[in-house]
């Protein structure tokens, strides 16, 4: 694992590239967990039960292209400057130019058997749908038609809206010079941020029903006006009423703020209807989720599911478990790496049923893995 994903995958919970970590997707507080893991791998470093291996600098300071990686010195890591950065960096910064040569590694490595045996997989509560409101919002029923994802939807929701995320833009000073500012994004879910995560699903698995932003607005308006559902709304500020199938011909989705979604007239001849809510219920009815009827589709696609008789695995319950990591966007990027987390995960959630190896995880999830990582194979 490099060091930007085993800082994240401490401090996040999740492997994280370092442009998805400042490409305004990440959250306001991640900044500090990842602070946090920081200084929780410089104490496992420097007390011997962490070992990094990098890239020697050459002398002028740059990765030296004809080394090998090494394991970083004790003598390094205890310099009081030295830390651990998200470029995969180890780096004494407050030390002198001539003593930071010899202090700094780069391509910082790490074992992936050794980080989770110090950071264990941690699986998160899934979101459910009865924990969401019992009416949606209009963002919050598009970010559902998009996605299928109980948890955007909780992100989208006013009363759990996600906290803006931080991102870096170049700024250009008075004489010229650019740096790199750290700016907070607005909460919420917008538009764009659902077209982005469409846009993303799509290519990371092209055969899942994701629909995009547009779609979905339009899967949504034809059911309004067909009647298939029935929204409440302020017409023109007043106080909220049912809206009825005709009250909707004519009217366009329109983005007030990030992340607030009002109705409309596309010919700005009728009433603008704000607050609008829909039933949940009857949302979900007509646009049923996807993911357990996915996972459940591709488990009744591997053979042998269940073992050769008279000798139990636990093939079906790891392939599933890798499924539900990789919906949720916890699954490690490499099929070795990834095998190597469910080995450890199966004893911790399932101690008494069949162990496997890493290597024969690896074979039951490579077909899956494939499908979702067309790019990856090792």
């Amino acid at each position: 694992m490099s060091a930007c994903e085993v800082l994240t995958w401490i401090g996040l919970g999740r492997p994280v590239t370092w442009i998805d970590l400042n490409n305004g997707t990440s959250d306001a507080q991640d900044e500090q967990r990842v602070a946090e893991a920081t200084r929780a791998v410089m104490e496992a470093l420097r007390t011997g039960r962490l070992i990094a291996h990098g890239l020697p600098s050459d002398v002028d300071g740059n990765a030296n292209p004809r080394a090998a990686h090494v394991p970083v010195p004790l003598g390094v890591l205890i310099h009081p400057a030295t830390t651990i950065q998200l470029d995969d960096q180890i780096i004494a910064e407050g030390a002198a130019w001539m003593d930071r040569r010899s202090l700094t590694f780069h391509d910082v490595r790490f074992q992936t058997a050794d980080v989770l045996a110090l950071w264990p997989v941690q699986t998160p509560p899934p979101v459910r749908l009865d924990d969401l409101p019992a009416d949606w919002t209009l963002i919050e029923v598009i970010a559902w038609i998009t996605l299928r994802n109980p948890a955007l939807v909780r992100d989208a929701a006013p009363e759990t809206m996600r906290e803006g995320g931080t991102f870096y833009t170049e700024h250009r000073l008075p004489d010229g010079r650019t740096e790199m500012v750290a700016e907070t994004g607005l909460p919420g879910v917008s538009r764009r941020r659902l077209e982005m995560l469409a846009i993303y699903a799509k290519r990371e698995e092209p055969a899942a029903q994701v629909l995009m932003l547009h779609e979905a607005e339009a899967a949504l308006l034809t059911a309004l006006r067909a009647g298939q559902l029935t929204a409440h709304g302020k017409p023109d500020g007043r106080d909220p009423r049912a809206m009825e199938p005709r009250d909707w011909r004519g009217l366009i989705l329109r983005e007030q703020q990030p992340g607030t979604l009002i109705a409309l007239p596309a010919k700005d001849i009728g009433q603008c209807w704000s607050n609008v809510t829909l039933p949940r219920r009857v949302v979900v009815a007509l646009w049923p989720a996807q993911v357990a009827e996915s996972i459940a589709r591709s488990i009744s696609d591997v053979s042998d599911r269940t073992g050769v008789a008279g000798r139990p695995t636990s093939r079906h319950l790891v392939i599933a478990e890798y499924l539900r990591r990789h919906e949720a966007g916890v699954a490690l990027t490499a099929i070795g790496e990834e095998a190597r987390a469910l080995e450890a995960w199966l004893p911790s959630t399932h101690p008494g049923l069949a162990r496997m190896t890493a290597r024969t995880i690896e074979t039951a999830i490579r077909p899956e893995f494939r499908r979702r990582n067309p790019l990856r194979t090792k």
